[in-house]
């Protein structure tokens, strides 16, 4: 009866067993995160340089609807999921325990978000109109900006892969196979 009213039973009586869970748990909580992190400034970057075209009166969209089919396919998803296998952080167990009704996306990470997406945006429209000025065709022009894109994204990945910490060095380059 015990064990049908708990919310937790312990399997092998050893309780480092919950030390390990809380461990995972705060691993699969960061790496959410992360993912989220990832994913909604890229697609934001998307967002805002089809919106500034649109604003500024393009008649030729920097990115066509295929071209932002390819990268939310290939690299987007493939990214984000290599962000679902990251180790634990050094300080996860460090931290204090985080409050149960916290929201996801703190304003902190909704500034990181926002940031990060106009960054985007102003390299992969900045490049188009950079290469549409030289007189180059509009297909190299949008081959410049959807690898501008993919780019910034493979650099904000490695970016993503901590929350607040640095990544540059070895193991923030390295770590995590995937």
């Amino acid at each position: 009866a015990a064990k049908e009213a708990a919310e937790m039973v312990l399997a092998d009586n050893n309780f480092a067993s919950i030390t390990h869970a809380v461990e995972e748990g705060r691993t699969v909580y960061d790496n959410i995160k992360k993912s989220i992190l990832f994913i909604l400034p890229t697609n934001g970057g998307q967002a805002l340089t089809i919106l500034a075209a649109v604003m500024f009166g393009f008649q030729q969209l920097p990115l066509t609807p295929v071209q932002i089919l390819w990268v939310n396919m290939i690299t987007a998803v493939t990214l984000a999921l290599s962000l679902a296998f990251e180790p634990s952080e050094d300080d996860i167990m460090q931290r204090p325990p985080r409050d149960a009704h916290e929201p996801i996306l703190s304003a902190h990470l909704i500034w990181r978000i926002l940031f990060v997406s106009v960054i985007l945006m102003a390299g992969t429209f900045g490049l188009f109109i950079w290469e549409s000025a030289r007189g180059m065709p509009i297909e190299y022009a949008r081959t410049v900006a959807v690898n501008t894109l993919v780019v910034f994204e493979i650099f904000y990945l490695f970016n993503s892969r901590y929350i607040t910490a640095p990544v540059l060095n070895w193991e923030g380059i390295s770590g995590n196979r995937y």
